[in-house]
């Protein structure tokens, strides 16, 4: 096994909901056996970089070390145990890479290989996002997305003096009625009657679903509470859903309606397997989220939506979302839409030349780290990039 990694820290801050913004760490992974490559990225959910470092270097490397071509659903499982001890995004990184590298070793496509029945969807639909502050942004945010046919679009929501409901007033305005609005609150609704009002005053403007409505989502019966008050909005969790245990709590309190699936908070697509397979069985609807995920992660995003049961969608993509761009001929929205890569493993050949720097050239024997980061947050980060400014390898 020959193994490069490579740690980023991107230039723009990612929203994470509306006014909330975190620069964030990304892993980007190469394993090579036997002349097949695997390639895998990821974003860390909240890791310092000394603690990314140190898990790659003296957790995860040891692991990979033991990959052979008969052995990798295996190291895919080890690496999944590691779950609660490295960040997910790390742990998703090396797991698209393994499976890239079975499924290329195979001369299969991933999708079929990932044991969730007999479904092949072709292409699927994407909910754009969007996080605008005033009205001139909502047009700037909203246009392009318009322009390329989106019909789901998910508003992260600026409260305001109502709670919310004047501003998906003013989206739903411009959207008109054929988009399908969903929003995410990210538990900003303080009490139980506060989200209740404001939800049921969406519902008359067709306000399909709410994301993680309540501060505490774990508090089923509350959350339970919460959707038995509404008439026809679906109720998505997120934030807790990292583990069956946790889930099984939400199914037997009749939570939810949907759960949403990011790979990077997961843990990869080993550990969000058992997840989408208990939901399926309880009959709960399945979106497969984006995470700022670009490259081979967001390549995973749309072989996993490609067969996923009970299929609800797949939240926006990594490129749009970012504007930035990492591969070549990445597959474009159109009409909503975008077609699911037929290929060996993630992606095809022809993107296996990366734009930029992002593992473009093997360079350097030595064990070390590459980073990139911006002028105000080198502080954060200068003491671990003095180990190396270069590419390692283990």
């Amino acid at each position: 096994m020959e193994i490069e990694a490579q740690l980023l820290l991107f230039d723009t801050a990612f929203r994470l909901s509306y006014g909330v913004s975190r620069y964030r760490l990304s892993l980007s992974i190469r394993l090579s056996i036997d002349g097949n490559v695997g390639l895998g990225s990821g974003i860390y959910y909240a890791c310092p970089p000394l603690k990314a470092y140190r898990d790659l270097q003296d957790t995860i490397l040891p692991i990979l070390r033991d990959a052979r071509v008969d052995n990798l659903g295996e190291i895919r499982d080890r690496v999944a145990s590691l779950f609660g001890i490295v960040d997910g995004g790390a742990l998703y990184g090396v797991d698209t890479a393994l499976w890239d590298l079975d499924a290329k070793n195979s001369n299969k496509n991933l999708g079929p290989m990932l044991g969730l029945g007999p479904i092949k969807r072709e292409s699927i639909n994407i909910t754009e996002q969007i996080w605008a502050v005033s009205p001139s942004e909502l047009r700037t945010e909203l246009d392009p997305i318009l322009a390329r046919g989106s019909t789901q679009i998910k508003v992260k929501v600026n409260m305001g003096d109502d709670w919310g409901v004047s501003y998906l007033k003013q989206i739903r305005q411009i959207c008109g009625s054929n988009i399908q609005l969903k929003i995410d609150p990210n538990g900003q609704y303080p009490t139980m009657k506060i989200a209740a009002n404001s939800l049921q005053a969406m519902e008359e403007m067709n306000v399909e679903l709410v994301e993680d409505p309540l501060p505490s989502s774990s508090d089923f019966s509350k959350v339970r509470e919460l959707k038995n008050s509404l008439t026809s909005m679906k109720i998505m969790l997120d934030y807790n859903m990292s583990n069956t245990e946790t889930l099984n709590r939400a199914i037997d309190n009749n939570a939810f309606d949907v759960i949403n699936i990011k790979l990077s908070r997961v843990g990869g697509i080993t550990r969000a397997i058992p997840l989408i397979q208990r939901c399926a069985e309880a009959g709960k609807l399945i979106s497969i989220g984006c995470n700022e995920d670009i490259g081979p992660a967001m390549f995973g995003i749309l072989h996993l939506s490609s067969v996923v049961p009970n299929y609800y969608g797949t939240e926006g993509v990594g490129w749009y979302r970012l504007n930035s761009k990492i591969l070549k001929d990445e597959p474009l929205i159109k009409n909503g839409n975008i077609e699911i890569p037929n290929c060996f493993g993630v992606q095809p050949a022809a993107n296996f030349e990366f734009q930029g720097s992002f593992l473009r050239e093997r360079v350097s024997n030595s064990p070390s780290i590459k980073f990139r980061y911006s002028s105000f947050q080198r502080r954060a980060v200068n003491y671990v990039a003095k180990i190396s400014h270069e590419l390692w390898k283990g």
